[in-house]
This record gives C-alpha cells, structure tokens and sequence, in this order.
C-alpha cells in the first residue's frame, strides 16, 4: 500500500487580535492519508515572494497565534498538514490586517 501526504488543512481563518497579533483556526484535511502529526503555519506581509522565504511556525492542535507581526499589515496565511510520510499541501491564502490600534 502506498502511502502518501495529507491533503491541505481546510476552512482556514485569520483573525487579527491585535497591533501585533493574528488568531488562525482550520479544520484537519479531508484525506489525512493517516494520523497528521502537527501543522506547519506559514505566514508573509508579501504574497509574491517564494514559500520558503515565509515566516514559519508549528502548531500541534488546530488553531495557532501569529505574533510579534507589524501593526497595520496585511498578512497572507498558509497551513500544510504533516503526517510520518511527510508535508502536505498548503492550504489556499487567508489574509488578515493587524489593527492598527490596540482595543482598550
């Protein structure tokens, strides 16, 4: 049986939480191809350039928190399952804008 990679985290949403910080939430891919062992957050204020030249991190649950992001600035989001085989896919872009004002 061959195996291979999760297909891309679904119904991804960005949320910005304040000058400097975005929520993102998604749902686990359609076909894990098996148990997805974390998920790779990949985020830019630049959507042209190459993916592996995005800021990075990992999340183990369904939901990260972006932070020490710019105010004001429109980030583009991605999410790629990973399972023993490897990375899968990323997710299509979500964008969200971290507010310009911090809410008191």
């Amino acid at each position: 049986m061959l195996l291979s990679v999760p297909s891309p985290p679904r119904n991804l949403v960005a949320k910005a939480r304040s000058t400097d910080s975005v929520a993102v939430s998604w749902k686990s891919p359609q076909f894990p191809n098996g148990k997805v062992l974390s998920y790779l957050v990949i985020y830019s204020d630049d959507s042209y350039i190459p993916l592996d030249q995005w800021s990075s991190m990992g999340a183990n649950g369904l939901n990260a928190s972006l932070k020490a992001l710019s105010r004001d600035t429109k980030y583009w989001i991605r999410v790629a399952a990973e399972t023993r085989v490897g990375l899968g896919n990323y997710s299509l872009p979500v964008s969200a804008k971290t507010l310009k004002y911090d809410c008191k």
